[in-house]
């Protein structure tokens, strides 16, 4: 065996069955739908309005709508002062943001009115309409605007599951071609059922972690619907030895 196959992409990986597809979509509508029925169609008090958004709305998906473009690591380069290397990072959930050039930092509203110049119940008022959220700052909300404030929540939470889902994939994915990398130093008669299984999908195991760090969503999606990719990554980890893990 030579180590190197042909392979393209997604289209050599194990065919999965229809069904499984269903339960896949399945699956995740059940996970959303079980997240954070929050939304009750009551009145918000002003004073509660500020928690809200913060739970609502991360700082990093806000930075994301405003323009910013956060690096893989969270990082953007500070709108406060200048400055070339990223050095504001902005952390998931309600973490907020800090930057570590000029010290600033706070919760999504702070960073709005900093960016903007507004003060901090402007601030709510722009997140709270930009974000749809319907909160009644003035008046309690619609059933229409209850709906659409769902409706993106949904959206939000789908959106940041399949990252994580995708981080943890792609360190499967370059871990398991780092076990055929390994293994192709050794002579092939000493190689394991899970090395040979680790060299033989080596192309197509490289791919897999290129289109998943990339842009090429219609890739990623074929790899997150064909559960058989994270099934083999699975049997070729679980199975590797000590020696094959270590340099």
């Amino acid at each position: 065996m030579n180590g190197k196959s042909n392979a393209a992409p997604v289209m050599e990986a194990p065919r999965r069955r229809r069904d499984d597809c269903g339960e896949a979509v399945i699956s995740l509508n059940s996970y959303f739908t079980t997240r954070k029925r929050r939304l009750q169609g009551n009145h918000v008090m002003t004073a509660d309005v500020f928690s809200e958004i913060k739970q609502r709305v991360p700082t990093i998906d806000a930075a994301r709508y405003y323009g910013f473009s956060p690096n893989r690591a969270g990082f953007i380069c500070c709108p406060l002062h200048r400055e070339k290397t990223p050095s504001l990072k902005l952390y998931p959930g309600t973490g907020g943001w800090h930057c570590f050039g000029c010290g600033k930092g706070g919760s999504v509203i702070d960073f709005v009115a900093q960016v903007f110049g507004l003060d901090m119940m402007q601030a709510v008022r722009k997140l709270n309409a930009d974000f749809a959220l319907a909160l009644p700052l003035d008046r309690p909300p619609s059933r229409e605007e209850l709906a659409h404030v769902r409706y993106r929540q949904h959206i939000s939470e789908t959106e940041r599951w399949y990252l994580q889902w995708r981080d943890r994939m792609l360190r499967d994915l370059n871990a398991a071609c780092r076990v055929g990398w390994l293994a192709l130093k050794r002579n092939s008669s000493s190689w394991t059922e899970a090395e040979v299984l680790a060299v033989k999908w080596h192309d197509a195991l490289e791919s897999w972690a290129e289109a998943l760090d990339g842009e090429d969503m219609e890739t990623q999606m074929h790899i997150f619907m064909d559960r058989e990719v994270a099934g083999l990554c699975s049997k070729i980890l679980k199975n590797t030895p000590q020696r094959s893990k270590a340099d």
